[in-house]
């Protein structure tokens, strides 16, 4: 199933990260009127990509990175773009609004661990995370005062895009779960490997011993790596959003069950699976007000793109990438 978030996303993405300082040693890969995004804007932008692609041939892995740093260098143009704009007509965002914004983000990325964590982990500072929130609230404040006058679709809308669009809202398989990691990064050492993986067994023992042991504490207790903040808990995931060997794993284990000691690149997992949902097609009346309001951003999505389109004519965009080359 694609997503509803995913069907609708605006042809520019109004939150996420946005060009920061280049770095001494960091390459410029295009500036718009003359600020400049970086290969490391791309990077983060890019976010958790490399885990995606994981399990794909070598040739095919690389033509789709290559494919997403261009669209993600792109979208960074249209940000600064929009952001320019913002500015020019005289938007400006309170302290306040962006604390209040702050405080939500937090909430969401961090739950179960603090906001350093979170920063630690996303190798970004507050001042940089401000000055992102920021910017994404001059966006949205943007796109609120030219989209303002565009009126929700009527419920026959609403029914015949459901109908024409159905197999776009064919829900997939999704599991909620958690692991216990045991890092192998940087460990070459066969006889350190192997004690791991003896660790990784004997608390798979202990676990199924005592049945009453609470997962996620012994997760926080002996997790290494960020997870282990958040008792292990890695939240909702479709096939293919982690490392092959984890998903092919926990998608074959019953809910409430401590599987198999799993191996990936990146070290040993003990995985629980909390709950799953089954794929399947959900009825109009139960996402209704989802497709009534994702068709209506994408009519405000598409007088943005029109608007975007407008401005790049107008502005001094250099590209120091070659159109068929990579960003990297």
């Amino acid at each position: 199933m694609i997503t509803l978030r995913r069907l609708f996303a605006a042809v520019l993405l109004f939150t996420g990260l946005l060009p920061h300082p280049v770095g001494a040693e960091d390459r410029v890969l295009a500036r718009v009127d003359g600020v400049p995004i970086s290969q490391s804007d791309v990077e983060r932008e890019l976010g958790r990509l490399p885990d995606r692609l994981q399990g794909f041939p070598p040739d095919q892995a690389e033509a789709m990175r290559s494919q997403a740093e261009r669209q993600a260098l792109e979208d960074l143009v249209g940000k600064l773009l929009l952001v320019n704009a913002a500015r020019a007509e005289g938007l400006e965002v309170s302290d306040a609004e962006i604390e209040q914004r702050l405080a939500v983000v937090m909430r969401s990325v961090a739950t179960g661990g603090t906001p350093e964590s979170f920063l630690e982990q996303a190798g970004i500072s507050k001042a940089v995370l401000t000055e992102d929130v920021r910017r994404n609230l001059l966006i949205q404040k943007l796109v609120d005062r030219m989209t303002k006058d565009v009126a929700p679709p009527d419920p026959g809308q609403v029914e015949a895009f459901y109908e024409e669009n159905k197999e776009r809202f064919r829900r997939e398989e999704t599991i909620e779960c958690r692991h216990i990691f045991l890092d192998l990064e940087g460990i070459s050492d066969e006889a350190v490997i192997e004690s791991k993986r003896r660790e990784a067994e004997a608390l798979r023992t202990m676990l199924l011993e005592n049945p009453g042991l609470d997962f996620g504490r012994i997760s926080a207790e002996r997790s290494e790596g960020p997870t282990a903040e958040n008792g292990g808990y890695l939240g909702f995931m479709r096939e293919g959003d982690f490392l092959p060997e984890f998903t092919k794993a926990a998608f074959a284990q019953e809910v409430g069950k401590v599987g198999q000691v799993v191996r990936t690149r990146m070290g040993f997992h003990l995985i629980k699976v909390e709950s799953r949902s089954p794929a399947g097609q959900p009825p109009l009346a139960e996402i209704r007000d989802e497709v009534r309001d994702g068709m209506l951003q994408m009519k405000r999505a598409e007088i943005m793109r029109r608007k975007v389109d407008e401005w790049r004519r107008g502005a001094k965009i250099e590209s120091l990438v070659p159109e068929t080359g990579k960003a990297n």
